[in-house]
């Protein structure tokens, strides 16, 4: 379902650095994000947990998507639910050239703040901005403002990884020991969410947690170990380290995810703005 327009990708390059100093954002990287989505959605089974299936089915109802990348959440919701009206925004533009005409690509930084008015949104749906944002950003900046963008009796759903892989071999934690440090060092790794939905005012909170695995005989554990491999080896990259012997290291990460079982847990929150709030 919903995946006629998501796979409709820009061909642009980005050079465009961020956080964590991983600089080019290319069409495998875009290849990749698209890859991602489509394994959460089989692990979760559906593009969102919060309750707005009947919300979305009305006509007029206005969606956000927070960090959108390439579009392919909103692209797919968009087709699913086509008689909502869906805005997603991301601080790069890496937008798809042809766009369902319920879409509107919106290129912005959500640290300078939103460019929506109060109460605007019925759904606010942001994911996988863990690694870009400090602890301060969230508290002060970031919940406030999918607050104020949401309307009273809206939901807003959080979808985030764990940055640190679980069930790891000798080698593959060598590997990611420098890039969790500085995760921690950076106060990247953040689990306040729960706190801070209560702190603004959000009400019916839930939070669930699904483990993508690595190191089973599947097509879903092959997929996510490529986009692993790949994510390290842009990190090594990045670190100079192992020259010249990086792929040999990779393929040793491969085999201990089979024998150590390894993964990564990814967590949804979900919460309703209060009638009465703002």
């Amino acid at each position: 379902m919903g995946q006629k327009f998501s796979r409709v990708l820009t061909i642009k390059l980005f050079r465009k650095k961020n956080c964590m100093g991983i600089n080019v954002i290319d069409e495998d990287d875009i290849d990749k994000m698209q890859l991602q989505h489509h394994l959460l959605r089989e692990y979760w089974k559906g593009n969102f947990s919060a309750p707005v299936r009947e919300i979305l089915s009305i006509d007029g109802t206005k969606v956000l998507d927070v960090g959108c990348g390439p579009g392919t959440w909103t692209c797919e919701m968009s087709s699913d639910f086509s008689k909502a009206n869906y805005t997603a925004i991301d601080i790069n533009s890496m937008f798809p050239i042809i766009k369902p005409k319920n879409v509107e690509f919106v290129q912005c930084d959500i640290l300078k703040g939103l460019p929506f008015d109060d109460n605007t949104f019925d759904y606010v749906f942001l994911r996988f901005l863990i690694i870009h944002l400090t602890e301060i950003e969230w508290e002060t900046i970031v919940i406030r403002e999918l607050c104020r963008v949401c309307k009273p009796g809206g939901w807003i759903e959080l979808m985030e990884p764990m940055n640190e892989l679980r069930n790891t071999g000798p080698v593959t934690s060598k590997l990611c020991e420098k890039f969790h440090t500085r995760i921690r060092n950076q106060k990247r790794n953040f689990s306040r969410f729960h706190e801070l939905m209560i702190e603004n005012h959000l009400i019916n909170i839930n939070h669930q947690c699904r483990e993508m695995p690595f190191g089973l005989n599947d097509i879903k554990s092959e997929l996510g170990l490529d986009i692993m491999r790949e994510r390290l080896k842009k990190h090594l990259q990045f670190e100079r380290v192992y020259k010249g012997k990086i792929e040999d290291m990779l393929n040793k990460v491969a085999v201990e995810a089979k024998v150590h079982n390894t993964y990564i847990e990814t967590h949804r929150f979900w919460g309703q703005k209060e009638l009465s709030s703002y």
